[in-house]
């Protein structure tokens, strides 16, 4: 999706720009417009699936960072429901389920970067702890002490663990939030999810 925006597009696509609603696509018209037109003619589609271009990760976060909750629960989700008319909902589903894991972004270690970045706090846990849960393997207990761990301390902690590579980095993170968890009485499982 990435690199969808620098895509030229045929006529044939454009004509379909009139069916994208500005207000609730902001951050995904270039997808939905390749979908759009995908689902609403005889295109063939191939994907090759290879690696050809890479992204560099010595650049700076992306425009999204500081509003990853709005732009990946809200406007992708929007996006892919306004496909209804094409895809079934299982299929959207799908791809916001596969999208969400295979980013990572709501994993413990996407949410720790984005509190570390002042991306997730309170407010934002409060708002879409839910949707978060729903999307992470971690319980709103963890969640919520993520959101009010104090950036500076977390920060800090990043830059020790940055030094660590493999096991040590797993049993340091484990050991910080176990001891976290205790201060608060909370236990590292998640009793509301059915296994």
């Amino acid at each position: 999706m990435t690199l969808t925006g620098a895509t030229i597009y045929s006529k044939n696509v454009i004509k379909f720009i009139d069916k994208i609603n500005f207000q609730k696509i902001k951050n995904f018209p270039q997808f939905y417009l390749i979908f759009n037109f995908l689902g609403n003619s005889k295109a063939n589609f191939v994907w090759i699936n290879d690696r050809i271009v890479r992204v560099d990760g010595k650049r700076s976060n992306s425009y999204w960072a500081s509003n990853a909750f709005e732009v990946f629960l809200d406007d992708l989700k929007h996006t892919l429901t306004n496909l209804r008319h094409i895809y079934s909902d299982k299929t959207i589903n799908h791809v916001f389920e596969s999208h969400t894991s295979k980013t990572g972004l709501f994993s413990i270690r996407g949410l720790i970067k984005l509190r570390s970045l002042g991306s997730y706090n309170y407010q934002i846990y409060n708002k879409y702890k839910f949707q978060i849960e729903s999307n992470t393997k971690s319980s709103l207990k963890i969640l919520y002490i993520l959101s009010i761990l104090p950036q500076r301390q977390l920060n800090n902690l990043i830059n020790i663990y940055s030094r660590f590579t493999g096991f040590l980095k797993i049993f340091l993170i484990w050991k910080f939030l176990i001891k976290i968890c205790n201060r608060f009485g909370f236990s590292l499982q998640n009793t509301n999810k059915s296994k």
